[in-house]
């Protein structure tokens, strides 16, 4: 599959997490099906946050490190991009049981970064 082919797939996706999204957060009641509506809620935005945050990330590291391989640079923008999603979807849960706070966004930040460190410094063998 070629680079073009893969990004369009992505982005095409992505635009389907957003739109699901938008329907859960539309048309479902979290009062009437509470672990349904919030369960899709919660994946439709992890997997929207997802394509999009490695849309950028890729998008970004193309057209600044040219010299890296593309694949490689996708590996790394896929990687943060779930590292970012997780960060989003557990900011917005912590928020719905109002226990967000700047010490705690601060916390998450730290431990994404200890996750992006630990997981780029791991070498193959």
């Amino acid at each position: 599959m070629s680079l073009k082919n893969y990004l369009i797939i992505i982005a095409i996706c992505s635009g389907l997490s957003w739109l699901a999204w938008l329907i859960v957060l539309i048309t479902m009641n979290p009062f009437t099906t509470p672990w349904l509506s919030l369960g899709l809620f919660y994946i439709s935005l992890f997997i929207a946050v997802l394509g999009t945050a490695s849309l950028i990330g890729f998008g970004v590291r193309y057209y600044s490190q040219k010299e890296e391989l593309w694949y490689k640079q996708l590996n790394k923008a896929s990687r943060q991009g779930a590292i970012v999603s997780v960060l989003i979807v557990l900011a917005v849960v912590m928020q719905s049981y109002r226990f967000l706070s700047w010490w705690n966004i601060l916390i998450l930040a730290i431990l994404a970064a200890l996750a992006e460190l630990l997981v780029s410094s791991y070498k193959r063998i």
